[in-house]
């Protein structure tokens, strides 16, 4: 019953937004038509509370356990661990995350900004965004630009 209450919050807060149209299609997709997890039809009953929990903190906090690497955080600011022998320090200097999305001129393309800007302005203000282009255990990072 605390999973669905959860998952329940969620969705009415997805559906809460209306997603402006793009060159006549969506541009978010609908999240309930493209997943393969039946909510439905998992069996939360099994999973143990204080599991779940530490799970979901350690998730809160960005921090991951990738292909039996260890609970490693995925942030801008993070230190990779490195592999076999090489550490990439590619880190973007980004001094603060404002609310206007202006940092995002560092990580985005021009051509996204708009886009990206507008889907920052969503988010609550206390949010560290994870670094996806780079990779978390050699710090090799991939630009998006």
């Amino acid at each position: 019953m605390f999973y669905r209450r959860i998952y329940n919050r969620i969705l009415k807060h997805i559906d809460s937004y209306r997603y402006e149209k793009r060159e006549n299609r969506d541009f978010f997709m609908d999240y309930r038509f493209n997943s393969f997890i039946d909510i439905d039809r998992l069996a939360l009953k099994n999973i143990k509370k204080d599991v779940a929990n530490y799970l979901i903190n350690m998730f809160i906090s960005h921090r991951f356990d990738i292909l039996g690497s260890g609970w490693v955080e995925s942030s801008y600011e993070s230190i990779p661990m490195g592999i076999e022998g090489y550490r990439y320090m590619r880190n973007i200097d980004i001094e603060e995350f404002d609310s206007d999305g202006e940092w995002l001129r560092k990580v985005v393309n021009k051509t996204h900004l708009k886009m990206s800007r507008y889907i920052w302005s969503l988010i609550d203000g206390d949010y560290r965004p994870i670094d996806w282009q780079k990779d978390f255990k050699s710090g090799y990072r991939w630009s998006a630009k």
